[in-house]
């Protein structure tokens, strides 16, 4: 198992770095773009990160690694490739089966960093694989809870918090929807979703942790929009001097 932190790696060999910074960006000189050729036309129209630079990666954030790939070529399921050995993940092609997986992609978060052609040097744009529809073990950030753990964990291996965030659908886009509901509630940046998400989201904030839709105003343990429902804190009996009480108070 490898120990917490980052780190890069080249068919199958991982090496730690002390930042994933300054290596995000080199898709650029790879020639590694997101191709307008295999997008849909409505897709094309409002996708910002068409022709930009691609870097993938995933992170898992109870683990506290991140690995990033760094390839000459950009093959079909790298995704794969960097989460390929450790214990409690399925191999390729099993792990992007979301009906038949056994493990899946463990904790592991699949995501990708674009950077823009006409502004490298720009923080760019992290787009994390996201949807409610999956299984947690699909390798996709199924509430927006995980996105938060997600963003925290790669700022600490070196993102810059001034990168925007996208919630990308299976077609590598971002539905207008989760566009919309960003910039309602403040989370376009990377350090915005580190700082603001503790009190944002249930049961310190309002917004549903898994869904983020304002469903907790009242305070309920249960989110109306997508069944989400908060976990009950477990009351254990104490001691006393007399003996044990088993009242739940």
């Amino acid at each position: 198992m490898l120990a917490p932190g980052s780190y890069l790696s080249h068919t199958g060999a991982r090496i730690k770095t002390n930042s994933l910074h300054p290596h995000l960006s080199r898709s650029l000189e790879a020639h590694h773009l997101m191709d307008a050729s295999r997008m849909r036309e409505e897709d094309l129209a409002h996708c910002r990160w068409v022709e930009w630079g691609m870097s993938k990666g995933v992170t898992h954030p109870f683990l506290g690694i991140s690995i990033l790939g760094q390839r000459e070529d950009l093959p079909r399921g790298l995704h794969a490739e960097l989460v390929a050995d450790f214990p409690g993940v399925d191999p390729y092609p099993l792990c992007y089966d979301e009906n038949n997986h056994i493990y899946g992609f463990g904790g592991f978060v699949r995501w990708i960093h674009f950077t823009n052609p006409k502004n490298p040097h720009n923080p760019g744009i992290l787009g994390i694989d996201w949807s409610l529809a999956c299984r947690p073990t699909s390798g996709v950030a199924t509430t927006m809870r995980c996105v938060a753990d997600v963003v925290k964990m790669i700022i600490q291996h070196g993102l810059d918090p001034q990168t925007e965030i996208a919630l990308l659908n299976w077609r590598m886009c971002e539905d207008d929807f989760l566009t919309m509901w960003k910039q309602e509630i403040e989370l376009i940046y990377a350090w915005q979703w580190d700082q603001s998400t503790h009190g944002l989201l249930a049961p310190q904030g309002n917004h549903c942790p898994r869904c983020g839709l304002k469903t907790f105003v009242q305070k309920n343990n249960f989110c109306f929009r997508c069944g989400h429902q908060l976990r009950q804190s477990i009351v254990h009996p104490k001691e006393v001097s007399h003996g044990l009480e088993t009242r739940l108070t």
